[in-house]
């Protein structure tokens, strides 16, 4: 399957499964594709595109603004929705997780459209999904804006501490290493900006290495 036929199954499919927002499909549309070359991101034509690649197909009625976008980057399909005064903020899975019901989306999917069969399926589902939620999105109620804003803030604390975690553990095994033949200095160097979350053995690890780095007996 070539980058050619994904993209062309993309613009070509889009309108179909969106028809909904306009009559028959008569609203305004702009379609921008986009490749990587040595002299960067250059527009380019479907039949030509090549390597890294950006498709987006933007969808404009009197009540709202569909950016759709989707790259071979995982060939993973995004959608913003948003008023046509308004930025489109927050992606359409955003809303499903914050506004649940059937049908649904997650983060992860829209992922792996690498035929068109899969790439029609999520635009199928994709396009459902925006038709149950249209009025809220078109309605813009500050108080969806809060929730939405407090999901993604918490989604991305989540983030940090997960990460933060990941970062710990793999300074605990350096560590552990670094200890055993004596590298008290690495062993400092890995464990203290961990200090706030450091278990009791390896604050006891940690004040030994310090020690012994500047020659104290422990």
């Amino acid at each position: 399957m070539t980058a050619t036929d994904l993209v062309g199954c993309f613009f070509s499919e889009a309108p179909v499964a969106f028809a909904f927002l306009g009559d028959g499909g008569s609203y305004p549309l702009r379609t921008s594709l986009r490749h990587h070359t040595s002299r960067g991101m250059v527009d380019v034509t479907p039949e030509r595109v090549t390597g890294l690649f950006i498709a987006v197909w933007r969808a404009e009625t009197p009540e709202l603004v569909v950016d759709l976008s989707f790259g071979d980057r995982e060939y993973a399909l995004s959608l913003h929705p948003a008023p046509p005064t308004q930025t489109p903020e927050f992606d359409l899975w955003e809303w499903s997780e914050v506004f649940p019901g059937e049908p649904t989306i997650g983060s992860r999917d829209g992922q792996f459209c690498g035929t068109p069969d899969r790439l029609r399926r999520e635009l199928a589902r994709y396009a459902a999904v925006l038709g149950r939620l249209v009025e809220r999105v078109t309605a813009w109620d500050e108080t969806d804006l809060v929730q939405l804003r407090h999901a993604r803030a918490n989604r991305l604390q989540a983030w940090i501490a997960a990460d933060r975690e990941d970062q710990h553990a793999r300074a605990r095994a350096e560590a552990d290493a670094a200890f055993r033949v004596g590298n008290f200095r690495r062993v400092t160097e890995l464990l203290a900006p961990f200090d706030d979350v450091l278990t009791a053995a390896e604050r006891t690890k940690l004040i030994l290495a310090a020690r012994k780095s500047r020659g104290q007996r422990g």
